[in-house]
């Protein structure tokens, strides 16, 4: 055995977002993911608040999931990942007043 062959199954779905694996530049639901998937950073979790940023302000959210050998049959206790949202602006810019602005030279 060795560890590449755990595989990693996604048990209780996060409350505040998603689990992601991306695959090229497409970001797919990630139910079942493995080590190199982890390794290789395809894996991320996405807050609710990127689609829309009046969903929540919570700041921690958790998914269940189990470490798995499928060759052997075998899978462990469900465990908790616990995840923190770090806050940020997901507002773009804007201008609120756009006025010109003169400069006399030579005064």
């Amino acid at each position: 055995m060795k560890v590449t062959d755990v595989q990693f199954v996604v048990v209780q779905q996060p409350h505040r977002g998603r689990l992601v694996r991306y695959d090229n530049d497409t970001a797919l639901p990630a139910i079942r993911f493995d080590v190199d998937d982890l390794t290789a950073g395809r894996i991320a979790y996405k807050h609710d608040a990127e689609v829309s940023p009046d969903v929540s302000e919570e700041t921690i959210d958790a998914f269940g999931v189990v470490a798995a050998l499928p060759q052997r049959g075998k899978r462990s206790e469900p465990r908790t990942v616990y995840v923190a949202i770090a806050a940020r602006n997901v507002y773009p810019p804007y201008i609120t007043n756009h006025r010109m602005l003169r400069v006399n030279i030579g005064i």
